[in-house]
């Protein structure tokens, strides 16, 4: 085979080539992001393309994890409900949902302490669903207008915490070191809820405030929530 000599005009050439071919292909993509933007702020008018969190909710749309309201509306800074934040994170896991009205009968008998009243609640499926896999207590469900109410920050990052232990397993919940924690305010926390706060500081998915508090027991807002669990899934940085 004869080799065919590069001299440093043909290096040139190649590169010029090279450059010419992804030029086009960086400005397809930017229209083509661009678009993505304008179309997702109008199907939500209520969020603007310069929203902090904007590229998080298109994430969590495009996987079908965060719907928006009968209205049309996303409402993106409202504080999340305990049942927002379950079907959101239950969406997310990868896991089969499962159909309350199909199996109702087989789920009374194998989860018998399970409130009826959920079986009429519009995220019917993924409280059931997380609730089989023991990724919320049932003390939540117990009363049928606690789901309803806003979530705090301890209960987000313990569900996804248990998530990922027992199901993803990105992360060794095992090797996690809670001792490690650095908020003041945690010293109540068991050592579960501990545990899951530290393995996501350590995965840089959330963190504390600057005056050294995780406010535990604070709500938090649906873009928050879709901002941890983006990152989380390795979906967005």
């Amino acid at each position: 085979m004869v080799k065919t000599k590069i001299t440093p005009v043909k290096r040139i050439l190649m590169l010029a080539l090279t450059i010419l071919m992804i030029i086009p292909s960086i400005i397809h993509a930017e229209a083509l992001a661009d678009w993505l933007y304008e179309e997702f702020c109008k199907k939500f008018p209520d969020v603007s393309p310069e929203h902090w969190g904007v590229d998080y909710l298109i994430e969590a749309d495009f996987r079908g994890m965060l719907k928006g309201y009968p209205d049309g509306t996303m409402k993106p800074d409202r504080p999340v409900t305990y049942a927002e934040c379950i079907a959101m994170m239950v969406r997310a896991s990868g896991t089969i949902i499962i159909d309350v009205d199909k199996d109702w009968d087989a789920i009374c008998k194998a989860m018998p302490k399970l409130p009826t009243w959920v079986k009429t609640h519009w995220a019917a499926n993924e409280i059931v669903t997380a609730y089989s896999w023991t990724w919320i207590d049932r003390d939540l469900i117990a009363d049928k207008t606690m789901v309803d109410t806003a979530a705090n920050r301890v209960f987000a990052t313990t569900m996804w915490g248990r998530i990922d232990r027992f199901y993803i397993m990105r992360w060794n919940y095992n090797n996690v070191d809670k001792s490690k924690l650095k908020f003041s305010d945690c010293e109540k926390l068991n050592d579960e809820q501990k545990t899951c706060i530290q393995m996501l500081v350590e995965a840089n998915i959330i963190d504390g405030f600057p005056d050294g508090t995780f406010k535990p027991n604070d709500s938090l807002t649906r873009v928050q929530v879709a901002k941890i669990i983006t990152i989380a899934r390795g979906w967005a940085n």
